[in-house]
This record gives C-alpha cells, structure tokens and sequence, in this order.
C-alpha cells in the first residue's frame, strides 16, 4: 500500500478481532447516532433482587489451578445468595481470545443447579485476554431481556470481573457503555491485571480489588460480600444522552477481499480470517446501492 495508515500489523490471525472496528473506520464506516435511553422507575422490593454476571479470564494464563480457585470463589459468593427467579439470578461468561456463555442469568432458577454447574466448568483456554471484547459480549448477550435481565423492572445490574492479565485490546468504550447501561462493575485482578485497567473497568475505586495471585482470593470474600450485598440500586444515565457506535458504510463502495490461502496459513488461521470477514460484511450495507463485495483466494495462483 502507500498509505502507510492503510497498514494494521498483528501477532497473528487470532488477534483478527482487535482490529475489526479500527478497520471499519479506516473505510469510513463509522458514524455516531445519540438516543436518549428512557428513565427507568425503580419500584422499592421487599425482596433483594440483583442481577449478576461473573465474568471469567479462562485463558491459559490463568490455568487449571488458578481457574480452580476462582471458581471456588464463584462458588461460595453464589452460596450465600438467595437465587430465584425473583431473588438474585447468576449469569456466567469465560473469554480469552473469544467469549464463551456458561450460563446466562435465567439459566438457573434454583441454587443447588447453579452450584452443580458452576463446580463443573473447566478453563477456557487460549492465548490472548480480549477483555474489551468480552465487556462487550456481556453487555449485548447477557443483560438482556431474552437473557434474563431485570433492568426494567429496576433490578440492579452487576458484573463481576475476574483476571489475571493485562487486556490485549481496549477497555474504555465497552467499560462506559456497561456503566451507561446502569451496569455496576466490580474488577478483581491477580497477577499480571492492570492496575490501571481495573481501576478504568470499575464504577469507582471502592469495587476495584486485587491480589496477587489467585489461591489469595479468600481474602477478598468478606470484602467483596460485604460490598456487594448493601449494593444500592443502579439507575440508566438519563440527563445525557447515550452516545452509541454503529458500524455502516454511508453511500457507495465496492471492496474486495484478498486472501492468503497458501500452505503458510493454518486451518485455524484460516478461520479466524474468515470470522473476520463475516463479521465486517455483518456491519456493511450490502446492495446494488450500497457496498458490494467481492472475494479472491490466492496461493501459487487466484481464485474468485
């Protein structure tokens, strides 16, 4: 290319992900629209209702001993909530390089299946800790309606961070979207987390907690209790209007996509440059009038 600005370099394909919005605003993709989200009245309940979404760094930095540790640490916050369909509803979600849903909050309605559950998940696995992705995947898949989210009956919303690694990609946008959203986050890190990403992930210094490693977490379990459960009720941004982006190509384009095929790039490297492809074609205007599209392989020689 000429345009040296043209250029994104990565590690390797699986980091295919971080880039994808920096790439659609390369090709003039990105526009902002500003929706005022309506008030929402939070009616007083005699019973303690929250939402909560234990959000899992399950990458291989973490490990099958450390994973064990978090997960008992889930596990005996989960024990002492009351959890019901009209109590507390749990949701679990692990990422790595991807995100993948455990349980969402109307999966269980009764604790002994929730525990049963959460004593049987296993680490994720995976190389890169993606965890602006996955602040995003929680918002758009697990405080939902469909999910089981409550927000419009005035149930508190709280996701419950835990990682042991510095994020590979950036927090700040899906962090101020989960708090635009009446999202209340706690950030727990050991290890290799970010003290500055923590502290930028979290509502305010007072739900940031850290340790150093992982098998320490039982000495957070008071705190974290104590601070969780006098937790007041989380109330949607009104007074300013909510700043959402939306990926579209405004007016004509046609792209091509050129893809290196040859034996040099792997099976699973090819798949992660095709759901780079699906996704940016999800986000395009697709039309005779709009953005058309065309794809070419290449190795020794080109295919359309």
């Amino acid at each position: 290319t000429s345009d040296p600005d043209s250029v994104l370099i990565l590690g390797d394909f699986k980091g295919l992900s971080t880039v994808r919005q920096q790439l659609l605003s390369k090709i003039g993709a990105v526009f902002v629209i500003e929706e005022s989200i309506p008030p929402i009245e939070v009616v007083p309940e005699e019973v303690d209702r929250k939402d909560i979404v234990f959000l899992i760094d399950g990458s291989a930095t973490i490990g099958n001993v450390n994973f064990i540790h978090i997960r008992g640490f889930i596990t005996r916050l989960v024990d002492k909530l009351d959890i019901g369909r009209n109590a507390v509803q749990v949701g679990v979600a692990q990422y790595s390089d991807g995100v993948k849903t455990e349980c969402y909050l109307n999966s269980y309605s009764t604790k002994s299946q929730l525990v049963n559950h959460l004593k049987g998940l296993k680490v994720k696995g995976g190389r890169m800790v993606n965890t602006g992705a996955a602040l995003d995947y929680v918002l758009g898949n697990h405080f939902t309606k469909t999910a089981g989210s409550r927000k419009d009956e005035g149930v508190p919303q709280i996701l419950v961070l835990l990682t042991g690694a510095k994020s590979a990609d950036l927090i700040k946008s899906p962090a101020t979207a989960l708090k635009r959203a009446a999202v209340k986050i706690f950030a727990i890190g050991a290890r290799k987390a970010d003290p500055a990403q923590l502290s930028e992930i979290a509502n305010d210094p007072s739900l940031v907690f850290r340790v150093k490693e992982f098998n320490s977490l039982p000495q957070l379990h008071k705190q974290v209790w104590a601070t969780l459960s006098t937790l007041p009720p989380s109330h949607p941004t009104t007074e300013q209007p909510i700043v959402t982006i939306l990926p579209k190509i405004l007016g004509k384009k046609d792209i091509v996509f050129l893809i290196d095929a040859s034996d040099n790039v792997r099976n699973t490297d090819f798949l992660h440059v095709r759901d780079f492809i699906a996704w940016i074609l999800g986000n395009l205007g697709i039309g005779r009038d709009g953005v058309q599209v065309g794809l070419v392989q290449y190795s020794n020689y080109a295919e359309t």
